[in-house]
């Protein structure tokens, strides 16, 4: 390969990158936020700006109460997918776009979070390069750009490669997501392979997906291992990704669900009992996006139960929660089994 590669991971909750230069023998990581190396996929109309935004400069006005938390798209990506478990969010996602001072198509969204995430990169790549290198190398305009998606998004397929085309993206090969994780694993592997089977278990933000290879004598991968021993038994092992819509995320929007049916009105009725106006004593909105924050750390720092923990709950702090009338900003979450 002669031309630059870029690659992005567009993922559901988040999206990151990576590029590769001719002649070099490293990929190198984007850092595409501070001290971050993904940006959050959402984006909304700033009617105040009068432009979208996007990722964590988003997350930051929503959370200072600048952009209404129900204008953000969320989980664009999933706008692509056409099957029944989507309808309901692909049916807001509408509504969220008829909002908007131009309304788009599923294509459309996900066209324009790939365009602003395409400047942020080139913007970076560019900066690492330094300027001379990087216009010898016309990596914008030559860059092969790689754009992973589920195993199992056969169909979704099209409608990627022409958001990824509206986006302004040159040349476009797709990946799925796992045969990407099989290459890097077969890459930084410091033995011989051949002949083994590689079974790759992705589970993301918003899908899950598994797929089966094997690494032929000449280095390279076959998708499907058809009929193989596993446990001492034989087992057909699809030839075929599979997958579904099982992601981490599902725990976070299950929870919001909960809090906005059942937290809201007892929030609301202590307030009144402490004597307070809940209109101007707390934004509801504000709170519950501190709660999914306090819980995706508390979800991504577990790591399971110690011998001598509570197995059946887990207590999540968040500030500025009502919790009793003795207590009224010293609240939290409990979860229980």
């Amino acid at each position: 390969m002669s031309k630059p590669i870029i690659s992005f991971d567009f993922g559901t909750t988040s999206t990151s990158a990576a590029y590769w230069i001719p002649g070099d023998t490293k990929v190198y990581g984007i850092q595409v936020a501070s001290n971050r190396h993904t940006e959050l996929t959402i984006l909304a109309w700033h009617n105040s700006k009068r432009r979208y935004m996007f990722g964590c400069e988003l997350d930051r006005e929503v959370r200072f109460g600048l952009i209404p938390p129900e204008d953000v798209i969320t989980l664009p990506k999933l706008s692509l997918d056409r099957s029944a478990q989507t309808v309901p969010l692909r049916r807001r996602q509408k509504e969220q776009c008829d909002r908007m001072p131009q309304p788009a198509s599923s294509i459309g969204i996900v066209a324009r979070f790939l365009r602003w995430f395409k400047k942020l990169v080139l913007e970076v790549v560019e900066n690492n390069l330094g300027r001379t290198r990087y216009l010898e190398l016309a990596v914008a305009t030559e860059a092969v750009w790689v754009l992973t998606l589920p195993a199992n998004w056969e169909e979704a397929s099209d409608d990627l490669r022409q958001a990824a085309r509206e986006a302004g993206l040159g040349e476009i090969q797709l990946v799925t997501e796992t045969e990407a994780a099989a290459a890097a694993m077969l890459e930084s592997s410091s033995r011989s392979m051949a002949q083994e089977p590689i079974v790759v278990l992705d589970v993301g933000g918003g899908t899950h997906n598994v797929n089966t290879y094997i690494v032929k004598p000449d280095g390279t991968m076959e998708e499907g291992l058809g009929g193989t021993v596993l446990n001492d038994a034989v087992e057909q092992v699809p030839k075929i990704g599979i997958g579904g819509l099982c992601g981490s995320h599902r725990l976070n929007q299950d929870l919001q669900e909960r809090l906005t049916n059942q937290w809201r009105d007892r929030m609301n009725n202590l307030l009144v009992d402490l004597g307070k106006d809940p209109r101007k004593s707390a934004n509801f909105h504000k709170l519950l996006d501190e709660c999914n924050r306090e819980f995706e750390n508390e979800k991504q720092r577990f790591d399971g139960f110690s011998a001598d923990e509570d197995r059946t709950r887990m207590v999540i702090p968040i500030r500025g929660i009502p919790n009793s009338l003795e207590r009224p900003d010293s609240g939290s979450i409990v979860l229980t089994k």
